[in-house]
């Protein structure tokens, strides 16, 4: 056994103590911090001084996919290594370019969380017997995995050597399901007993950063940037092909009142799963909302809408449900206007007469969204009217509709609902209820409205 030197940093030291302790009921640690801020050596620390230790022992290392395991992480973890002393062919072996046999046949495997891109129900995870593993770049993985992954420790050695079942996932700021499972708990103080968020910044780890790159960080210009990459904040995303500005979004419950003719617009649930959005509108503002959950589409469910329209004398013209999937009876029921997100796009009046040019989107869906972030950051919607655990969720699904192919010379898309609900671990149902009130400014010609 190696005798190990390693000097953690005081939030280094805050997950060791909850990774090692045995006392403590955390099963799921996450550290967040980018480049250079000590969460990777952190990861190759623990797992290192685990397997010096404890003979045997079994633990994996994981990221999306294997080919970026082994580029970055495993690469990370032999620079961990090699800081603490050990030599390879003395203490370690290589094994197939990507595990590590430790001379006390410890070893520490690393592969792809989806190996197999099918593989939605982690069938590949099922039979691992693991005493504990870390996920690098956990934003990026499907939350699925991680918690399939959280069922798999404690079944090698543990118990022989008393180790306690610890998963560590380490990632940058995200507006995904890491967000909404994790940074909202942490920031509002209510984390449950056995999920712990630790966030480092980049003076936690100044010993190991020049006073030249500290500078950069804390007096960058621009407010995004320095607010993620300084103060650590996830409220704010830098991406270049973010749809909508994060402040414009903020503003939907105070901007101004915009009244006018009134609609309604629906994302229908699947039978017993998801739920049912359905907005009311004057105009741009929304006037009054309705989630239904686990609901069956059924006489009844058809009448709720009946009586929606006409307590705000809606005629059915006025009317927009998501035809996919059971939203089809809808539409068919109430004879009202049914929205097929891979429509062709709507033309409007200006190249009607001009065959050569047309709207450049991919599918009538894009074209939706694209309109909406328009209006959004022009502060022309008001949701007032939403809860402000509704509107938490709406923010969040919003915020992570990004577009795609953004310097290719293509028709313009936004990423598909499978990889929002990957994002978010759940489907945007706020987020595309409010897309489809724009499908009635997409169909007529003259459009009006009183601000308030």
């Amino acid at each position: 056994m190696l005798a190990l030197c390693f000097k953690p940093n005081p939030k280094q030291y805050e997950a060791l103590q909850l990774l090692n302790n045995s006392n403590t009921v955390v099963e799921l640690l996450w550290f967040w911090g980018w480049a250079g801020w000590g969460k990777t050596f952190l990861a190759g620390a623990w797992i290192v001084s685990q397997c010096n230790v404890f003979p045997w022992v079994r633990y994996w290392i994981f990221r999306k996919y294997i080919q970026d395991a082994k580029d970055t992480t495993f690469v990370s973890l032999l620079k961990v290594l090699k800081e603490l002393g050990f030599e390879e062919e003395i203490h370690f072996r290589i094994k197939d370019g990507k595990d590590i046999i430790f001379v006390n046949w410890s070893s520490i495997i690393t592969r792809g969380l989806m190996e197999k891109p099918n593989d939605i129900h982690f069938t590949k995870l099922w039979g691992l017997e693991l005493t504990g593993a870390f996920v690098d770049e956990a934003n990026e993985c499907p939350i699925a995995g991680i918690e399939i992954l959280q069922t798999r420790v404690w079944r090698h050695m543990n118990k022989e050597y008393s180790i306690p079942e610890k998963v560590l996932c380490c990632f940058n700021p995200d507006k995904g399901w890491i967000y909404s499972w994790f940074w909202k708990p942490y920031r509002d103080k209510v984390e449950t007993a056995t999920v712990k968020f630790i966030r480092s910044l980049a003076r936690d780890n100044a010993k190991y950063l020049t006073k030249q790159y500290l500078s950069k960080l804390s007096n960058i210009r621009d407010k995004i940037k320095r607010k993620r990459l300084w103060e650590g904040d996830f409220e704010y995303d830098d991406t270049p092909w973010r749809l909508f500005n994060y402040d414009k979004i903020c503003d939907l419950e105070t901007n101004p009142k915009y009244t006018g003719k009134k609609y309604i617009s629906a994302d229908v649930a699947g039978e017993w799963k998801d739920r049912t959005v359905i907005f009311v509108w004057d105009w741009y503002t929304l006037l009054y909302y309705k989630v239904i959950r686990k609901n069956k589409i059924d006489e009844e469910f058809d009448n709720k809408f009946r009586a929606l329209a006409k307590v705000y004398s809606i005629g059915m013209s006025s009317i927009v449900v998501d035809k996919t999937w059971l939203g089809e009876g809808v539409v068919w029921h109430l004879k009202c206007k049914g929205f097929v997100s891979n429509a062709s796009v709507i033309q409007s009046d200006e190249y009607k007469d001009d065959k050569t040019q047309k709207e450049n989107y991919s599918k009538l869906k894009d074209q939706c969204y694209f309109k909406l972030a328009e209006l959004i950051n022009e502060n022309k919607i008001n949701l007032n009217a939403l809860s402000s655990e509704d509107f938490e969720t709406l923010k969040e699904e919003l915020d992570v509709i990004t577009h795609i192919n953004i310097w290719k010379d293509e028709p313009m898309r936004v990423i598909s609902k499978d990889l929002i609900k990957e994002k978010l671990g759940r489907s945007p149902d706020f987020a595309d209820a409010l897309m489809m009130r724009v499908f009635f400014d997409l169909q007529q010609t003259e459009a009006f409205y009183i601000p308030l």
